[in-house]
């Protein structure tokens, strides 16, 4: 199962081509802000580098409904009767909220979940709080950890493992793919950091 912890979409122009992807997949997926932001047309200052009111023009109506039926959080029930809660933010607000590796974070943040999900940041990291392990899966696109690495995670839903992935990013070819477009611009910050 493949499950997207939301910001499917914005900073590259395509939209239509990675959401179209992701439901060959058959990709479960929750909303991230980039997704409110483009459903309710509520852009921010930054849509210069968002793209998503360019997106929203572009996406086809079968990917704008998709979107729009996708809900804010996805609770799990594994195997051993533990519960896992996913979301793009946090609990508190599961569309915009933020949970760093160096957040104070309440213990009873998740209370009634073995496991969070979460991604916002963009940066790969293990905590817990109280009894919740808390995993933020990190970024496919735009990692912001300071490395060009793409990152997603690998939960193994009986053993409860958890591994995160990590692959180096083609940044050349990424580079001359959207060379002269406001995007290269994203490329560039992730090539500082590396």
């Amino acid at each position: 199962m493949w499950i997207s912890l939301g910001d499917s979409i914005g900073y590259f122009p395509d939209g239509n081509e990675v959401l179209n992807h992701m439901r060959e997949m058959n990709c479960y997926c929750v909303r991230g802000n980039h997704e409110q932001m483009l459903l309710h047309g509520e852009f921010s200052i930054n849509d210069s580098q968002y793209q998503l009111a360019r997106q929203r023009a572009c996406l086809s109506p079968a990917n704008l409904e998709w979107i729009s039926s996708w809900p804010e959080y996805i609770e799990l029930r594994l195997p051993s009767e533990t519960k896992a809660l996913l979301v793009h933010g946090s609990p508190i607000d599961p569309v915009n909220g933020y949970i760093y590796h160096d957040s104070i974070i309440p213990d009873n943040i998740a209370d009634g979940y073995d496991y969070l999900f979460c991604g916002h940041t963009h940066r790969p990291f293990t905590r817990i709080a109280g009894g919740t392990s808390i995993y933020n899966v990190g970024s496919l696109g735009l990692p912001r950890d300071g490395t060009s690495l793409s990152t997603c995670l690998q939960f193994d839903t009986l053993s409860e493992k958890c591994e995160f992935i990590r692959q180096k990013m083609d940044l050349p070819a990424a580079r001359d793919k959207y060379m002269g477009h406001v995007h290269a611009l994203q490329l560039e910050k992730i090539g500082i950091q590396t």
